[in-house]
């Protein structure tokens, strides 16, 4: 084979090596966004456990459901702006709930509200007295940049762009637990409550999508090399003109 056409076969195969391999980068991500929302949906759905016998921040409590027996800290909580839903802006209530037994606080998602951004809405008011939740361990939504800060002492309801345990426990000078709770549908003093799984911006579907378009380009590139070389073979098989000699 000349030195140039087995050039060329190497380039084709290296670039088509790279296709391959995010292809199968992107089925790896499909199987394990598969397997992380199977996992979500399994933990969701069983019985709700006593908060007090799991460890909220454990990677294994997430998305167990969970009841607590206390009361609602009513009048402190955080509103988690610029959360869309069907193309509307609107905010996602967090409420302190203080355990029956003391402790820890658990911050409560009731919910998202549509409000507009310029001046956010004061969410209703929580059930008042001792009473018993149910929901979802979670994680407060992650917004990616942490932009300006959570006042401690208020004021209240504190609008906020992003929110975790640490800064909840600041503002409310009291310990915080390192989860909240994604409060059930069915109970009184939330807003809209459709929980599901955020699998980031792909989903499992897009993933496989996208690992059969690099899969389609390798088979193009070596394609491609397969004609091109093919086409070469036969310039070179045929006779060399000869050239009439001049009178």
């Amino acid at each position: 084979m000349p030195l140039r056409r087995l050039g060329w076969l190497l380039l084709t195969c290296a670039v088509a090596a790279v296709f391959v391999s995010l292809g199968c980068w992107q089925l790896r991500r499909a199987d394990e966004k598969s397997a992380w929302l199977a996992d979500w949906d399994a933990r969701s759905h069983r019985p709700a456990v006593d908060l007090a016998t799991l460890d909220p921040a454990a990677a294994g409590s997430r998305y167990r459901r969970v009841e607590l027996r206390g009361e609602y800290r009513a009048g402190h909580e955080f509103l988690l702006l610029n959360r869309m839903r069907d193309g509307r802006v609107g905010i996602e209530a967090y409420t302190p709930f203080v355990p029956a037994g003391g402790g820890d606080w658990l911050l409560v998602n009731r919910g998202w509200y549509e409000s507009p951004q310029a001046r956010p809405k004061t969410p209703d008011a929580p059930p008042a007295g001792v009473q018993t939740i149910r929901g979802l361990l979670a994680q407060p939504a992650n917004p990616g940049l942490r932009l300006g800060t959570i006042e401690a002492a208020g004021p209240w309801p504190q609008p906020v762009v992003w929110l975790d345990a640490p800064a909840a426990a600041h503002a409310l000078g009291h310990g915080v637990l390192g989860a909240v709770l994604l409060l059930d549908a069915g109970l009184p003093g939330g807003f809209v409550r459709d929980w599901h799984p955020d699998p980031g911006e792909f989903g499992p579907e897009r993933h496989r999508g996208y690992a059969l378009q690099w899969f389609a380009l390798a088979v193009t590139v070596v394609c491609t090399w397969i004609v091109l070389s093919r086409r070469q073979r036969r310039r070179d098989s045929l006779p060399e003109a000869r050239t009439s000699p001049s009178a």
